[in-house]
């Protein structure tokens, strides 16, 4: 059957309006202003002495992704309870292997690259951005600290075999959150606790990784207020320069030495957070299809297989994780409320005080299963009675929150 021809005049097609872009979609367009030898017709490529017809052009990131209706915060999730299956090896004594103890915080930086990107584009305010990447952050970190230090600790103390209570009078409990408030990890255990463990070392071991995510912060801001964060020559050159200083860098040196370790997490994640922000500068050329999505994932899985998968996989692991979160548009899948944040923020100490029980010996994925299920709760009393509330505070209007944030629309300048 040949397809219809939707005759729209030059004057129309200047910008990309949903007209033009349904006509580009679903018909061949044929300009008024040329000859029907220049038109663009449908030919069925069967008859002889005619040209095949053009490839339609692929859907763009821009075009594909609803603020509203995605699956961003499920992928949230997903990757913080990933993060919980990780941390069950180490914490019960035993041993994870290649890269897949640290997919879902890389992945973390990623999105938020992307999304924070967004929250500077829609509202490129220093003191808005400050307010509101602030508000995100802070509550629930400080009452995560307070809630380690004063409930979890002297609990999973107990357990070990010493006073918890004594803990909290003796004035440790009050240093561990003192001294942690500025979202640098001084103090990782609470009185010298925890003690007879697999893992000893801290209390909470994925609060580190918040300071790296505030300098990325500060980096976009200052991008930000250049101007160079709409330079999309800009960010790509810089992005390409941090994965080349990662690729160089990366491994060659000494984290037992203090400086070589915080560059070299600098470099990580800096170029994580990076690889978002481009994707989102870049959304409008970007084409998003299940079969490019497919062609990511193979690409992700054979780069697990290389000594250091964020070489190669960095590229298709950022793709493949915004794409599907643009693609997916289930409605239960559409969370419009985000625990990941909380999942991530109160595991470590939950899962420490299972490794204080009989549960050390459970098998790995009991061990992780118990975790998550134990979690839950503190994340969703997190959200609803720390973090959404929070959201609000100095707000003026609708409170920013970067999870929801998407690309804006060429012609509107509103999400899309």
């Amino acid at each position: 059957m040949k397809r219809r021809e939707l005759r729209v005049s030059t004057r129309s097609l200047t910008q990309p309006d949903l007209l033009s872009a349904y006509a580009e979609t679903h018909y061949h367009v044929v300009r008024q202003d040329k000859t029907p030898t220049d038109s663009i017709r449908s030919l069925d490529p069967t008859e002889k002495g005619q040209a095949l017809p053009r490839l339609e052009k692929l859907p763009s990131l821009e075009q594909c992704f609803n603020p509203r209706l995605n699956s961003l915060n499920a992928i949230r999730l997903i990757l913080a309870v990933s993060v919980i299956v990780a941390h069950s090896w180490p914490l019960t004594g035993r041993h994870l292997g290649g890269p897949l103890d640290t997919l879902g915080v890389d992945g973390f930086f990623i999105l938020s690259g992307y999304l924070i990107a967004g929250s500077w584009v829609r509202n490129p305010k220093w003191s808005a951005f400050l307010l509101a990447r602030g508000r995100r952050i802070l509550p629930g970190f400080w009452v995560a600290l307070v809630v380690t230090a004063f409930l979890l600790a002297p609990i999973g103390a107990a357990f070990q075999g010493v006073d918890g209570w004594k803990l909290i009078t003796s004035g440790e409990s009050l240093s561990y959150v003192v001294q942690n408030a500025a979202l640098y990890i001084f103090e990782h255990r609470v009185g010298g606790t925890p003690v007879g463990l697999p893992y000893s070392d801290s209390w909470n071991g994925s609060l580190w990784t918040l300071q790296w995510e505030a300098f990325c912060y500060v980096g976009l801001l200052v991008l930000g207020l250049t101007g160079l964060l709409r330079r999309k020559w800009f960010v790509a050159s810089l992005t390409l320069v941090f994965w080349s200083l990662y690729t160089a860098l990366h491994g060659r040196l000494d984290r037992s030495i203090f400086l070589e370790s915080r560059l070299d997490d600098g470099i990580r994640f800096a170029m994580l957070f990076l690889v978002g922000v481009l994707i989102f500068t870049l959304a409008r050329r970007i084409p998003i299809t299940w079969p490019l999505v497919v062609a990511a994932a193979v690409l992700l899985a054979v780069s697990l297989f290389l000594p250091d998968y964020r070489i190669l996989g960095v590229w298709p692991y950022a793709y493949l994780l915004v794409a599907v979160g643009a693609l997916v548009k289930l409605p239960w899948l559409a969370l419009r409320n985000d625990f990941s944040y909380g999942v991530y923020i109160y595991a470590f100490p939950i899962q420490q005080i299972l490794a204080s029980t009989v549960l050390v010996a459970l098998p790995i994925w009991g061990f992780a299963g118990i975790s998550v299920v134990v979690t839950l709760p503190l994340a969703v009393a997190s959200w609803f009675l720390v973090e959404k509330p929070s959201s609000k505070l100095f707000a003026r209007k609708r409170p920013d929150m970067a999870p929801t944030v998407g690309p804006l629309s060429a012609t509107t300048g509103e999400p899309t």
